[in-house]
């Protein structure tokens, strides 16, 4: 699962993983970054927030940040 937070003012992502991540957790997130991408241009940033990332070793960014 994967909790998100998009701050459109200063254009930053911000993520809290917690258990197993799935596809479907970052489909819902794409539908609200990518359309902000598209108007902007760009994410300024990203912060994941962690003790540790279940998951993580097949997390590939598919957005140059």
């Amino acid at each position: 699962m994967l909790n998100y937070e998009l701050n459109r003012a200063d254009g930053i992502l911000f993520l809290k993983p917690f258990g197993p991540l799935e596809s479907r957790d970052f489909e819902k997130i794409v539908q609200e970054v990518d359309p902000y991408i598209l108007e902007k241009g760009k994410l300024n940033g990203l912060m994941i927030y962690v003790k540790s990332f279940p998951g993580g070793d097949n997390l590939q960014l598919s957005y140059p940040i």
